[in-house]
């Protein structure tokens, strides 16, 4: 991008600024600000939206009522704290007049702990901030989500939803450090906590769940969780709650999770509780259970590993039978012996022995082509 390429347009509803790394400034243009970033290999537009999705400002201005916005910045390479600070300041001096920041998108950038003190610097001097996405980055230091969530659970008594997923968040201390978000926070109404890590802290975040008086959602979907987990997530909720709906899909549920949720309802009836996948309920007998073993040993193996050198994909092992010539029917002893031997535990080799008595022929050996031909029809790209 040239320097010719660079402007900012004023469009009633939406001022937009862009950034460059032809210059390193913040310079006034017109009525706005636009940031220009040296050498830095970026090139992005952040949208300035008035949140009503009116198509003409002036009335309310001239009358003097502050409209709302959202700051769009998302999708960018925010790799070092500097950028950030300038980004977010660029943003704050380049609102339009009788306006206040309502949303701030910072989804999907590189964002890591180490800048959290510039994303409490806005919370702080933007007042009126509501809903704050954090999601795709990489905020998942103890120390980091400590400072964040005890800005916005001691001191903010604004913002309504925040969302943290795809951040790769595990633990006990961060389990604890969501927990005591839960209670303390003042006006915090959503809470998005899917898709990262956390597994075996079912204890903790039931306590937050059932001593929290302002949460009203809470969503830990795609989570690793363990039956235990969900277990002790929901005999943690004995008490009246403001929760009003818990995401826990993708999770394995069996009579024991059931039974869980059907106490758990029981006791507070106003809560929610939202699970995609229903494997061994009785309430649910027509569900096809292979497809959804599959799935969650996929889920587990390649999506969501704690580790990368822990990842396992069952259609690679089914692959490799199948060159190797052993895709004939086997004994159940044997299927379960080759998983074994490759050093798969826990959980998903709890799910690799329901997954093989889905599978098994009338006289009890388990259909192997059937299962690698199923495996491939929800995972076509699966290659050794």
């Amino acid at each position: 991008m040239d320097e010719s390429d660079t402007s900012v347009q004023t469009n009633y509803s939406s001022e937009i600024f862009t950034i460059d790394h032809s210059n390193q400034e913040i310079a006034e243009y017109g009525n706005g600000m636009f940031l220009k970033l040296r050498d830095r290999d970026i090139s992005a537009t952040a949208n300035i939206i008035d949140s009503t999705g009116a198509t003409d400002q002036t009335t309310d201005q001239e009358d003097g009522i502050a409209v709302p916005i959202t700051i769009d910045l998302s999708f960018n390479d925010i790799t070092d704290c500097a950028c950030l600070q300038k980004l977010l300041k660029a943003s704050e001096m380049n609102i339009p007049t009788n306006t206040y920041i309502q949303e701030l998108n910072l989804s999907n950038n590189s964002i890591r702990g180490e800048c959290v003190h510039n994303i409490i610097s806005f919370l702080d001097t933007n007042d009126r901030l509501q809903k704050l996405n954090l999601s795709g980055n990489f905020l998942n230091k103890e120390t980091a989500l400590s400072a964040l969530t005890k800005a916005i659970g001691d001191s903010n008594e604004t913002l309504q939803v925040l969302s943290l997923d795809w951040n790769g968040i595990s633990g006990e201390v961060c389990a604890n450090i969501f927990r005591n978000l839960m209670i303390k926070s003042k006006s915090l109404k959503k809470l998005d906590l899917s898709w990262n890590n956390f597994s075996d802290v079912g204890k903790i975040l039931g306590q937050g769940i059932n001593l929290t008086t302002r949460l009203e959602h809470l969503d830990l979907s795609n989570n690793p969780l363990t039956n235990e987990d969900i277990v002790d997530i929901l005999s943690g909720i004995v008490n009246p709650t403001s929760l009003r709906s818990l995401g826990i899909s993708h999770v394995f549920v069996d009579e024991q999770v059931e039974t869980a949720i059907s106490k758990a309802q029981s006791r507070v009836p106003n809560i929610s509780v939202k699970v995609a996948i229903y494997t061994d309920m009785k309430s649910d007998p027509v569900f096809d259970k292979k497809t959804l073993y599959l799935q969650r040993i996929h889920f587990l193996g390649v999506t969501k590993p704690k580790k990368k050198k822990r990842k396992f994909d069952i259609g690679h092992v089914l692959l490799k039978m199948k060159n190797d010539g052993n895709l004939e029917p086997m004994k159940f002893s044997l299927f379960i012996s080759t998983f074994a031997n490759l050093k798969v535990k826990g959980v998903i080799m709890e799910l690799i022995e329901g997954l093989a008595n889905q599978f098994r022929n009338a006289d009890k050996t388990i259909n192997v082509a059937l299962m690698l031909d199923k495996y491939l029809d929800l995972y076509p790209d699966t290659t050794l």
